[in-house]
């Protein structure tokens, strides 16, 4: 009998950690400011940039906002506007969206 609960307890466990694995996977990856100094592109400290399918790749801020960071996302999410920030080298200019886009873009399977 001990040998079967204990056998139950490591299959749950097995299944637990496959389940947060998946989990994981799906949020994407996280981002923060300082990783990318000048070249931060938002108005948030941080936040996750994923790619969801069709390839639309898109930012979610820390408030759970998310925002679409290529034109294949710009059908089903917002415009990035809002968190976008100015380019302090170049008046006139938003930064670069570049790196976040091909940041989320490895993350199409």
């Amino acid at each position: 009998m001990n040998k079967f609960v204990l056998l139950m307890v490591f299959a749950l466990l097995g299944c637990s950690g496959a389940n947060t694995h998946k989990q994981d996977e799906a949020l994407g990856v996280s981002v923060v400011n300082n990783q990318f100094g000048e070249n931060w592109a938002f108005s948030v400290e941080y936040g996750m940039i994923e790619c969801k399918p069709g390839q639309q790749v898109i930012f979610t801020t820390p408030a759970g906002e998310s925002y679409a960071l290529n034109g294949v996302a710009n059908k089903n999410y917002p415009r990035i506007n809002p968190v976008w920030i100015d380019n302090q080298n170049i008046p006139g200019t938003k930064v670069s969206l570049s790196p976040f886009i091909e940041i989320g873009l490895k993350q199409c399977k």
